[in-house]
């Protein structure tokens, strides 16, 4: 039991009732006392109680016009009576205006004591026909406003079980992040789970403020245009997530307004179509600032909010689909398919550009080993196939790589060019069968894969500063044996 109030003109006796519902075993948190009926109303409209006792007699307002006061009040507390023995009868009486109970004085602390365990057990009742009526309501308005309106018939044996129409106070519903709640829900808001992905909130257009000033002033919430009745539910929620877009993109709450567009800029297929390029040439910088772009184009309103969501996923599933051989990170993408599982649009944005980043660098040190693989592979190639007519074109070709790039990498990774390397391969084979053999220097160039004698003695000489012929004589001069 929250708060009992004792409305009683002699001191005494309204502190005496205060003490013993204090003590009572029920639970009390809050003990409030005056002294008349008109004090008593103004108190309760600060002070809403769940327990009044009050005496019949006293000055400027009296218990009888106070008790049908009370009545009129949009959650009437249960009402006890203080009477003394002459007025009994008439007490007996007021139980029919909807009076629970009565005391005679002298008050008694165990008739005290009775009562309140009666009003607690109703109260108890009276809560868990409220609970059982929300839960009943919420759940019909989570159906409504995924377009299963409730017939006119579930709505009407819901009220008469209950005793109260559903959704008659005007509502705001409310889309935000799903998991970014703070604390507890004010008065007059109730959750309704998970929505679309977001968590979606119905709030009494007279909690807002409390809503908005305790839970929700930084985050990107979206709020739907006020409405009333279970027949506007599909329409408010269909503004709420409309406004939690935009919300999104602005990185701030915002209540929905009547959208310029909902198109998609077709521009935005060619960024699309940058970033995935600028991420096979490892250029995460690149490709942070086109993503940056599509992120201006919605915020400034050249791309509807929805055209930048269709813009992200056709973006992931571009990636994904051109570097599916990266499993990992494909998968790790996959999380950033939409950007309203971010507070807001610029926190995917950031997340995009850190996997790019990470990507990047995977991607870069992939093509590196992969590059060192096919030059490793041209090296091994020449040396299998040096003394027959062969260029750079051909081994290039072979291995799968650009020409220009093979030029490059070839040099980068054996020290020298393609020419060099595959003179030097040729010379050493020369040398070998000049040392080994007795064959003509026209054949041994031949078998080198030098074009002509005469190229292959300028080369020779160049390299070894002698020629052939003088080369095989230093080289096959045998020592002389001793006597």
């Amino acid at each position: 039991m929250n708060t009992v109030l004792v409305v009683e003109d002699e001191k005494n006796i309204w502190l005496g009732i205060a003490s013993m519902v204090r003590r009572a075993p029920v639970p009390v948190a809050q003990v409030l006392e005056c002294g008349n009926g008109e004090e008593a109303l103004r108190l309760l409209h600060e002070h809403p109680a769940d327990v009044v006792f009050t005496d019949l007699r006293m000055p400027r307002m009296d218990g009888i016009e106070l008790v049908a006061r009370l009545q009129r009040l949009e959650n009437p507390p249960l009402v006890v009576v203080i009477s003394g023995y002459d007025d009994f009868d008439y007490a007996v009486k007021m139980l029919r205006l909807g009076v629970r109970d009565y005391i005679l004085k002298p008050v008694e602390r165990q008739k005290v004591f009775e009562v309140l365990e009666k009003l607690e057990a109703e109260l108890g009742r009276h809560a868990r026909r409220r609970a059982g009526a929300q839960t009943a309501a919420l759940q019909m308005a989570r159906a409504a406003m995924l377009g299963t309106a409730p017939d006119e018939a579930a709505l009407g044996a819901l009220a008469a079980h209950y005793g109260s129409a559903l959704l008659e106070a005007p509502y705001t519903v409310v889309c935000l992040l799903l998991g970014t709640l703070p604390g507890l829900l004010p008065p007059g808001v109730h959750s309704l789970g998970e929505m679309d992905g977001q968590l979606v909130l119905l709030a009494e257009t007279t909690a807002l403020p409390a809503l908005k000033s305790r839970l929700l002033k930084d985050r990107a919430a979206g709020f739907s245009q006020g409405h009333q009745g279970f027949d506007t539910l599909s329409a408010a929620y269909g503004q709420a997530w409309a406004a939690r877009k935009a919300a999104c993109l602005r990185g701030m709450p915002f209540t929905y307004d009547t959208p310029a567009h909902t198109g998609k800029d077709p521009a935005t297929d060619q960024l699309v179509t940058q970033v995935i390029h600028l991420l096979g040439t490892a250029d995460a910088a690149a490709a942070r600032r086109v993503l940056g772009e599509i992120l201006l184009w919605a915020q400034n309103g050249r791309l509807s909010p929805d055209g930048f969501a269709a813009t992200a996923e056709a973006l992931v599933a571009g990636i994904s689909g051109a570097y599916a051989v990266f499993p990992g990170q494909v998968e790790a993408l996959a999380a950033l398919g939409s950007p309203w599982r971010f507070e807001a649009a610029f926190a995917w944005y950031e997340a995009l550009c850190q996997w790019m980043e990470g990507f990047a660098a995977l991607f870069a040190g992939e093509q590196e080993n992969q590059s060192r693989r096919k030059i490793h592979d041209a090296v091994a190639y020449l040396r299998g196939h040096y003394t027959e007519p062969i260029d750079m074109a051909v081994v290039s070709n072979q291995v799968s790589m650009n020409y220009s790039q093979f030029s490059v990498l070839f040099k980068k990774y054996t020290g020298h060019n393609f020419q060099d390397h595959l003179k030097q391969l040729r010379l050493e084979e020369a040398e070998r069968l000049l040392r080994e053999t007795d064959l003509p220097i026209r054949q041994i160039s031949e078998k080198a894969g030098f074009k002509s004698e005469k190229h292959f003695m300028r080369s020779f000489k160049e390299n070894q500063a002698v020629s052939p012929s003088e080369y095989r004589r230093i080289t096959q001069r045998r020592p002389v044996a001793e006597p």
